[in-house]
This record gives structure tokens, sequence and C-alpha cells, in this order.
């Protein structure tokens, strides 16, 4: 939940930056529209879709991950790795 809510936290920030360009597409943008959001008890963001048969997040939360995994920190070679350039 905290890593979920880190990343849709990200993705508001870049939106509100106008740093996030969306693409036109209409089930995105549905769902994108459709999130629904509470905190829970212990003070979390939970973000989640309507409750509705039909309705879904897969497309927002595919962003928020993509976008957040952007963002990383990239993870430098290892010892190992660099020697093996070297030769």
């Amino acid at each position: 939940l905290e890593n979920k809510e880190l990343m849709y936290r990200n993705l508001k920030m870049l939106m509100e930056n106008g740093k996030l360009k969306i693409p036109n597409h209409p089930k995105l943008i549905q769902q994108l529209c459709d999130l629904q959001y509470e905190y829970t008890s212990s003070g979390h963001l939970k973000i989640h879709h309507p409750e509705d048969p039909h309705a879904h997040d897969d497309f927002p939360t595919a962003l928020a991950l993509s976008v957040f995994a952007l963002a990383a920190p990239k993870p430098s070679p290892s010892p190992v790795a660099l020697a093996k350039r070297r030769l």
C-alpha cells in the first residue's frame, strides 16, 4: 500500500507540475477520472477504482508505475560487471 501511495503521489505531482503529458487514450483517461481515494486508519492513502464490476484502474496504475520507475535511482554496476567491461 505504501509503494502504491508513493507511485500515485509522484504521478499527481508530475501532472500538477505539467511534467507529464497524458496520452490521448480513452480508457486511461476514463480510469484516471474514475479513481477514488480514502485514508486508512493508519493514515495511508488508499487509491482504488469504484466498486463497480466494470471499473478498473489498470491503466492508471501502469502509468504511475512507469513514471515512478523512470524516476527511481539506477543501481550502479557491480564491481564484477565493471571488471568485465575493462577486459
